[in-house]
C-alpha cells in the first residue's frame, strides 16, 4: 500500500507540472502555431491520463511481485486492446464516430475529434485495467496474506 501511495504522490506531482507547464513543454518541441494549438488541446487530458497510467503500472508491479502475471496479462490485453485501442478506433474513426462527441467537446473542445476520442478511450481502457488489477490484488494477495497471518497464530 505504501508503494501505491508513493506512486500516486509522484503521479500527482508530475500531473501538476504537466497541467501548469503544458505551454512551456509544447514550446520546447514546436514553434508552429497550428501544431501548438492541437498539442495544447490534447494535453488537457494528459495529467489525468498520467495518474491513471501510474496507478495501472503500480498495480501490475504489485501483482508481479507476488508472482501473479497471467491474470494481469489477460486483463491488460482485453482492456487496453479492446476498450482502449478498439474503442478508440470505433468511436473515433469507425461506425460509432460522433457518439462521444458531447464528452469530447466538454473535455477537449478544440482537439481533433479522432485523436481526442482515441485518448479518451485509452484512458478508459487504462482506468478499467487499473481498477480490475487493484481488485484482483485485493482479492487474491491480501486474502493470501490474511490467511498466512491467521495460520501463524
Amino acid at each position: 500500500m505504501a508503494g501505491l501511495a508513493v506512486a500516486l504522490g509522484g503521479a500527482i506531482t508530475t500531473a501538476l507540472v504537466l497541467f501548469f507547464a503544458r505551454e512551456q513543454i509544447v514550446a520546447l518541441y514546436t514553434s508552429d502555431p497550428t501544431v501548438t494549438s492541437i498539442a495544447l488541446s490534447l494535453l488537457v487530458i494528459l495529467p489525468f491520463f498520467h495518474i491513471i497510467d501510474a496507478m495501472h503500472c503500480a498495480n501490475v508491479y504489485l501483482l508481479r511481485a507476488h508472482k501473479i502475471a497471467m491474470v494481469p496479462l489477460m486483463i491488460q490485453t482485453v482492456t487496453l486492446s479492446i476498450i482502449g485501442l478498439g474503442g478508440g478506433w470505433y468511436f473515433g474513426f469507425g461506425p460509432g464516430q460522433g457518439f462521444l462527441e458531447p464528452l469530447r467537446q466538454w473535455l477537449m473542445p478544440d482537439a481533433p475529434a479522432g485523436a481526442a476520442t482515441m485518448w479518451l478511450m485509452a484512458g478508459l481502457g487504462l482506468s478499467t485495467s487499473g481498477v480490475m488489477l487493484y481488485s484482483w490484488y485485493r482479492r487474491i494477495v491480501l486474502s493470501k496474506l490474511r490467511h498466512q497471518h491467521t495460520t501463524k497464530r
